[in-house]
């Protein structure tokens, strides 16, 4: 996602005016193309924070945020806490760790019958 989405872009992909994908997204979705876009990268900043050590600096960019204090603050409109309270609560690396495992023990065990 490395680089920021226009509506311009969008239009000019599907050959319509900007103005007219607008509406037909607002009608369609319930909300701007920007508010949708927004959405779903906080969304994926969520799975990043979940299972990744990637540091807020590094989301941010990847995500297109112009600055972590920007990312910081969207975050915390859209979802109520900011990143660091989201990640120390919902961090799951090690926990994975351990579930991919314990299922390789079990496939083994299972493939061994």
């Amino acid at each position: 996602m490395k680089e920021r989405i226009t509506v311009e872009q969008l239009a000019s992909e599907f050959v319509i005016s900007a103005s007219y994908l607008s509406r037909l997204f607002k009608k369609e979705f319930g909300v701007s193309v920007s508010i949708y876009v927004k959405n779903k990268k906080i969304e994926v900043a969520k799975d990043l924070l979940k299972f990744s050590d990637y540091s807020m600096i590094e989301i941010a960019n990847h995500l297109s945020f112009s600055s972590q204090s920007h990312f910081i603050q969207q975050f915390k409109e859209v979802v109520g806490i900011t990143p660091k309270k989201y990640r120390d609560t919902h961090h799951n690396v090690k926990w994975n760790e351990k579930i991919w495992s314990e299922g390789d023990k079990t496939n083994s065990s299972s493939e061994a019958m």
